[in-house]
């Protein structure tokens, strides 16, 4: 069938984050639509393969009204026809698209979708879909904030993945593990993780997680009280992060996990009492579609905002400290 090449083709382009993935998408869906096979079961199969690729898609490039709209228009036909591959697919990716709306704060609902794909997984033997399956329930569980749990997860996936010559898995792993280290204040454990996670990114060429190396650098040399060298850091990640926004032609602030070096930045301006500058990186945290941080503490951080621009900069100064006192409380900073 015509489709499933098209089909195999958007995957393969997606994998790439450009809009070629799509052009071959809608090409699968315009030979569907000519097929004389209509609703048989390898149609059906191969119409649900294309929007969940679109599903994916969107996701990857950060569309969320438009990645909604594709899971609405494949649930009800998941659901009646989807074989247990396609259901893992579904509910990984439908996880992942409510948190990237929400902005990473994960309900239950969320965490949920992505437990009933692990166990789709698990249910169905189903081999080729584990590794990625079992990343995204790491993934949640570390921005649920649910640390202890989160760790084993992203640590067994992580030497599947190595096992199974998967580098690109394998360095989404070491990313996130290191985060779930970094959210827990083990600055040696983020030390030993950074520097492998760095190697793979160049070598990929994944300019996210080469930012992240940066990020998390910074963050190390503010824990370790080199305050010299925290901006220095935070700016190689955000210029990484910027030329991928370029690439992608979407907004420089679309990598969405820029409070790694942003709370260093902060703590560093704080404290050579350079408030103006403080404020504006806690502007900068608070844009969408940056991670959006817990309710109390981002409550905090728009009363700054909000203090600093009426004129009353002591105010903004004293509660920016504070925020930043709960910003490490809440292992965020």
């Amino acid at each position: 069938m015509r489709a499933k090449s098209y089909c195999r083709l958007g995957s393969l382009e997606s994998l790439h984050r450009n809009e070629a993935g799509l052009v071959a998408l809608d090409a699968a869906d315009a030979a569907l639509e000519a097929s004389s096979e209509k609703q048989s079961q390898s149609w059906v199969e191969v119409w649900l393969d294309v929007q969940l690729e679109r599903v994916e898609a969107y996701y990857w490039k950060n569309e969320v009204e438009r990645g909604g709209e594709a899971v609405t228009r494949a649930r009800p036909v998941l659901e009646a026809r989807g074989t247990p591959r396609q259901k893992t697919h579904f509910y990984s990716f439908v996880g992942l698209q409510r948190a990237q709306a929400s902005r990473y704060i994960i309900d239950d609902e969320t965490l949920a979708d992505l437990r009933a794909a692990w166990e789709a997984v698990l249910e169905g033997q189903l081999e080729n879909e584990m590794l990625a399956s079992w990343f995204y329930l790491g993934f949640g569980l570390l921005w649920r904030g649910d640390l202890v749990e989160a760790e084993p997860e992203l640590r067994g996936c992580l030497s599947a993945a190595r096992r199974a010559g998967d580098k690109a898995l394998e360095l989404r792993c070491l990313t996130y593990l290191a985060l779930t280290h970094l959210r827990a204040h083990d600055v040696g454990a983020v030390g030993e993780l950074v520097p492998q996670l760095e190697v793979l990114a160049r070598e990929l060429a994944f300019l996210e997680y080469e930012g992240m190396a940066y990020a998390m650098r910074s963050w190390m040399a503010w824990k370790e009280g080199d305050g010299d060298k925290v901006e220095e850091l935070a700016a190689e990640a955000i210029e990484r992060w910027q030329v991928m926004g370029e690439r992608w032609g979407t907004s420089e602030y679309h990598y969405p996990f820029r409070w790694v070096c942003l709370w260093p930045v902060i703590a560093v301006r704080l404290a050579r009492r350079d408030d103006g500058q403080a404020i504006e990186a806690v502007q900068q945290l608070l844009q969408n579609p940056q991670m959006r941080m817990p309710r109390e503490l981002e409550t905090m951080l728009e009363a700054v905002v909000a203090a600093w621009e009426i004129g009353n900069p002591s105010r903004a100064g004293e509660q920016l400290t504070q925020a930043l006192e709960l910003a490490e409380q809440l292992g965020f900073a």
